[in-house]
């Protein structure tokens, strides 16, 4: 009896397993589908929440016709599930489009967010809802919440956040969300940098975003925001945000003119070119003078040194030392021009000659800014000319 009984029970449990093996297959696929193909997880598996919540917002962007099958999609989910945000969002979409009811939009649209704040699609309604009313402060809100919780979020919404801060108003509306360090802050100012064009909104963001300049990438990012600055034609402005952050004040009008120290935070300081063959180095001579070593490879041409420099109207003396090395190629030259930040040439010096030389100018009101740019042209031998720059001097005549 004990025997037959065993079997007995061997034979139920094989039974059921067999009996529950084509639902537990419906249950995982459905699983897997409700997000790719909720339509199709709910042939597998009906009574999916997640499936008829996702198939309900699907239907509401695939035309009016659809409308009364995702309100029942969605009621559907919601007595299944009720943490179903992708429901409760097409239920709001539905009281917006078809039953013109903000009020019940508005309910539902703060059931899903509840429910979770990494619905993308929750947040994108939020921010459009807010920017129809109005309502920057809110539409801000929901744009960082969107872009801490989704990756897909940046691709799309950066750039028209970029966009936006063109309006001064709402650059300074977004400083303190930028402030606080949110993970997208980097691709965001990266982008600003790129593509902002507001000046002022970019000094804004950029003295709010507490770069830490003692790392490579953050001083980079500042950097690209000061050249962008004076791209737009504010070279004031870029200077004033150089200097809120730390930029050092110039005890002299051109910064480092003997080379002796490394360049920070160009355009304020020496930028010095390293392509088409070029090479500008600091170099420390045996004497323990420095002095900024070029290289101008046969064919070479192009800038070599260049910095930004504050100005009054009134008369300057640019003054240089020179030293060419006799070892290289004979006919290869430098140049020296000051122009305006606005292509108005101050002063040029061409073919540059070794020794000492200085070279007198005139600012004229209206050009604040100037850049000293020391140019190349590499011999025609097939060598290398190698000139030695030092003691560049700038002053007040």
């Amino acid at each position: 009896m004990t025997f037959h009984a065993g079997r007995l029970r061997i034979f139920v449990v094989v039974a059921c397993a067999i009996l529950l093996v084509p639902l537990s297959l419906a249950v995982s696929v459905a699983g897997v589908l409700a997000s790719s193909n909720p339509l199709g997880a709910i042939a597998w598996w009906p009574w999916s929440a997640a499936a008829n919540g996702n198939a309900s917002a699907l239907l509401m962007t695939s035309g009016q016709a659809n409308y009364a099958r995702a309100r029942e999609l969605a009621e559907k989910a919601l007595r299944r599930q009720a943490l179903t945000p992708s429901a409760a969002r097409a239920l709001a979409l539905i009281a917006v489009l078809q039953d013109r009811n903000p009020a019940v939009a508005e309910r539902f649209m703060n059931l899903s967010e509840r429910m979770s704040r990494r619905d993308y699609a929750t947040q994108l309604l939020f921010i459009q809802t807010s920017v129809e009313q109005g309502d920057v402060a809110s539409a801000l809100i929901h744009y960082d919440r969107a872009l801490r919780t989704s990756d897909e979020a940046r691709t799309t919404l950066l750039p028209i956040l970029v966009a936006a801060v063109g309006d001064e108003g709402i650059a300074r509306k977004l400083a303190p969300f930028v402030a606080r360090q949110p993970m997208w802050k980097g691709d965001f100012l990266t982008a600003l940098v790129l593509n902002g064009q507001n000046a002022r909104s970019i000094a804004t963001l950029l003295s709010a975003s507490r770069l830490q300049l003692d790392h490579l990438a953050d001083r980079a990012l500042f950097v690209q925001g000061l050249q962008r600055i004076v791209q737009l034609g504010d070279p004031s402005l870029a200077y004033a945000t150089y200097r809120s952050v730390g930029g050092r004040a110039k005890t002299a009008l051109l910064a480092d003119g003997d080379f002796s120290t490394d360049p920070v935070l160009p355009p304020f300081d020496w930028s010095f070119n390293d392509a088409g063959g070029i090479s500008a180095v600091r170099e420390q001579g045996d004497g323990g003078k420095w002095a900024l070593r070029i290289d101008l490879p046969s064919g070479s041409r192009g800038w070599v040194a260049r910095q930004l420099v504050m100005l009054e109207p009134g008369r300057y003396r640019l003054s240089r030392t020179i030293a060419v090395d006799g070892s290289g190629g004979s006919d290869g030259q430098l140049s020296m021009t000051v122009r305006c930040s606005d292509g108005t040439v101050l002063m040029h010096e061409d073919k540059a000659m070794a020794g000492r030389a200085a070279f007198d100018m005139t600012v004229p009101g209206g050009c604040a800014a100037a850049w000293v740019e020391i140019e190349g042209v590499g011999p025609l031998d097939g060598a290398v000319t190698t000139f030695r720059l030092s003691d560049v001097k700038l002053t007040r005549s």
